[in-house]
């Protein structure tokens, strides 16, 4: 990584991106950072208040390095992340640093992994926020993934759950009506965030079934029927791309919780 960054320091930086998402760095962020720094003692604090004015290579070592320092290292980031603006602010002037900011503490938050699991409602609200950058906006849904507990699974099924629910019973006004599109807007990303959380986190939540069960209400006459063994059955688009991504037998579990 040392030699590729001499040569070209875009493609190390991509390469960096993807092996940190592919695997431990077992402490080679730190390393490599204290490498291309020179700074080997750096404390919590000094690594997140250097992240608005670095580099992308030296970002993604710094959300590493923090990452890397697991449970010790949450309170900082998420209190730091949530010191951002929410809702974003385009129109500011340091808006773009804010929105890279972002997503580098979340890159941190991913790395620490359950560890991080505090700082699911302040993720949540970074999905809701329509005025953040999309790369922002899909960090956060990694960073969901990557904590990937069974609460964190039962925090985004029971906002699924609500938000359909609110679908479901209709809109009375033109704050309702409002209420209702942002909710539109929102409601397949949570969704593409539940599907992606580890299958171990899916079986173990207690909200998933009635979420799914909300789904189905929520999508009326956009269920679809289809014959095995002389059976009829329901389902949804989404209960069908939840099967795929977990295996059988938590599949069957969840489904229990659904006919529960």
């Amino acid at each position: 990584m040392i030699a590729l960054a001499e040569i070209d320091e875009d493609k190390a930086t991509t390469a960096l991106h993807r092996m940190f998402a592919r695997h431990d760095g077992h402490g080679s962020g730190a390393r490599l950072l204290a490498h291309f720094t020179g700074a080997k003692e750096a404390t919590t604090e000094q690594l997140i208040a250097s992240l608005p004015g670095i580099g992308n290579l030296l970002g993604v070592l710094t959300s590493a390095a923090l990452g890397e320092r697991g449970a010790a290292s949450v309170p900082a980031v998420h209190a730091a992340l949530r010191a951002l603006p929410f809702p974003a602010r385009e129109e500011a002037d340091h808006w773009w640093q804010d929105e890279s900011t972002k997503y580098r503490l979340m890159q941190a938050l991913g790395h620490a992994g359950p560890a991080a699991a505090p700082a699911t409602p302040t993720l949540l609200a970074v999905l809701a926020d329509e005025e953040i950058y999309r790369d922002t906006r899909h960090q956060a849904e990694v960073t969901l993934q990557a904590i990937g507990t069974p609460e964190t699974a039962d925090t985004i099924a029971a906002e699924v759950r609500r938000r359909a629910d609110l679908v479901a019973h209709g809109v009375n006004d033109e704050s309702d009506q409002s209420n209702e599109n942002e909710d539109r807007n929102g409601f397949g990303l949570l969704l593409d965030v539940l599907l992606g959380m580890p299958s171990a986190a899916l079986a173990a939540s207690r909200e998933v079934g009635p979420a799914l069960a909300a789904v189905r209400r929520r999508f009326g006459t956009g269920i679809r029927t289809y014959e095995e063994d002389g059976e009829i059955l329901e389902y949804t688009v989404h209960e069908v791309e939840l099967a795929d991504c977990i295996d059988e037998k938590v599949a069957k579990q969840i489904a229990e919780q659904v006919e529960r």
